[in-house]
């Protein structure tokens, strides 16, 4: 097997293979050391990359239900006024039929009794 039937990873491990083989003690660790710090710095950019996505994703997703709260609150609060104006004008209506009645009524009975 000659070396272009490695695949990439397997060539890679190699490489670091030889490099630490042929490398002191100190070397390695010092190695092993900067490849730790490397991938916690990975790690943390993609830990705050996600957070962000997160972030924005529920920041998203609450403009979106406050936004259905209002609409809901407003249709809501239409409807109330409409009620309240049917109501008004059916007080109005009972109003204008019943003071005249009463007024009928107590004439009528002003007559009769004369």
């Amino acid at each position: 097997m000659n070396q272009t039937d490695y695949t990439d990873e397997e060539h890679e491990r190699l490489k670091k293979e030889r490099f630490l083989g042929d490398t002191d003690v100190e070397s390695r660790l010092n190695y092993n050391i900067r490849k730790v710090e490397t991938d916690l710095k990975e790690d943390i950019q993609k830990v705050e990359t996600d957070l962000k996505e997160d972030i924005q994703k529920v920041e998203t997703d609450l403009k979106e239900n406050v936004q259905k709260i209002e609409t809901a609150l407003e249709k809501d609060i239409q409807r109330v006024m409409d009620s309240h104006k049917r109501l008004v004008s059916r007080l109005w209506w009972i109003v204008g039929i019943g003071i005249p009645s009463v007024v009928a009524i107590v004439v009528a009975l002003i007559t009769k009794g004369n």
